[in-house]
């Protein structure tokens, strides 16, 4: 339980800076933050530029809202708040490893239906379902042992459940060829300073 205390304090510290709670001092810093980069993906999920995977999500329902659904790894929660908007889900479990982040989510939860649990889903067991929806909103790739935890996410959920997956595919920084890490270092160090 030692280890799990010590990632969980330097993963709750890395995505709980000053960088990510409110930031609006400079453009995001999302890689997927640009319109002409949204409206691409926007197109890629749906067919059209203007409809985002949320609406999208839930075009595809008849039967809503999804009673109680749990969100994994859901940080300050702008998809869960926006899932309940558009009246997808009724409430919703949002769980993270980052106190701090879930403590800025619950102060801008409004009158919305959340509950908020800190837990590192690596290690820890998800909070009791069941569970009529699921949502991993770029959270999965941080897991090392993905079968545990969507097995113990399954256990969890009802019958015919859907899970709402958006994950980024593809190398990661790390993961780059020498030259195309070059070239995006070059292209970096002609931005002007306030945009690095």
């Amino acid at each position: 339980m030692e280890a799990s205390a010590g990632r969980q304090e330097l993963v709750s510290g890395a995505w709980s800076s000053d960088d990510r709670l409110g930031r609006t001092d400079s453009p995001p810093l999302e890689w997927s933050s640009p319109p002409v980069f949204q409206r691409l993906v926007n197109r890629r999920i749906s067919g059209d530029e203007d409809t985002g995977l949320l609406e999208w999500f839930a075009s595809l329902w008849e039967d809503l809202p999804f009673d109680q659904a749990i969100s994994l790894g859901c940080s300050f929660c702008e998809n869960e708040r926006r899932l309940i908007d558009l009246g997808v889900c009724r409430e919703i479990v949002c769980v993270d490893i980052s106190a701090k982040a879930l403590l800025e989510a619950e102060k801008l939860k409004g009158d919305r239906e959340m509950t908020f649990v800190v837990k590192d889903i690596e290690s820890d067991p998800l909070p009791d379902g069941p569970y009529d929806a699921a949502f991993c909103f770029s959270s999965l790739h941080h897991i090392s042992n993905l079968a545990a935890v969507m097995k113990g996410l399954y256990e969890r959920m009802t019958p015919d459940a859907p899970i709402l997956v958006h994950e980024y595919v593809g190398p990661t920084r790390f993961q780059w060829q020498r030259q195309v890490c070059e070239t995006a270092n070059d292209i970096f160090r002609l931005l002007p300073e306030r945009y690095r």
